[in-house]
């Protein structure tokens, strides 16, 4: 999966970036489905907060409630911070799903919401 965008957009806005082949180098990019994203979430984010979760790429746990010891932090760099809500291909009662990498939420949004994404290579 490729890295998430550099700035919120709206669904439509994400959509045509995840699908831009030229931008992600790859003639089938595309948006991440709902059950990607979440793995994403599972190899890579599993750990935040007082949870101690074993993903698919390796073990994460916290030193403490809010802070991760830097050798247990196997978040790639870009995907932390403010950009961990991604949207995902999902459509929802609302509008389309979205993925928050930091708590595993996922939230229906209205398309106009303004998040990250992320493209499936």
């Amino acid at each position: 999966m490729g890295q998430s965008s550099a700035s919120d957009q709206t669904w439509s806005a994400a959509r045509t970036w995840a699908g831009d082949h030229t931008a992600q180098g790859s003639n089938t990019s595309r948006m991440a489905s709902l059950a990607e994203t979440l793995a994403l979430y599972a190899a890579n984010f599993g750990g935040f907060g007082s949870v101690n979760t074993v993903g698919a790429v390796e073990a994460m746990s916290n030193s403490t409630s809010t802070t991760t010891a830097a050798g247990e932090n196997n978040a790639p760099g870009g995907w932390t911070g403010t950009g961990t809500n991604i949207w995902t291909a999902a459509p929802t009662p609302s509008g389309n799903a979205v993925v928050s990498l930091t708590l595993g939420h996922v939230l229906d949004e209205l398309g106009s919401a303004v998040y990250r994404v992320s493209a499936v290579l």
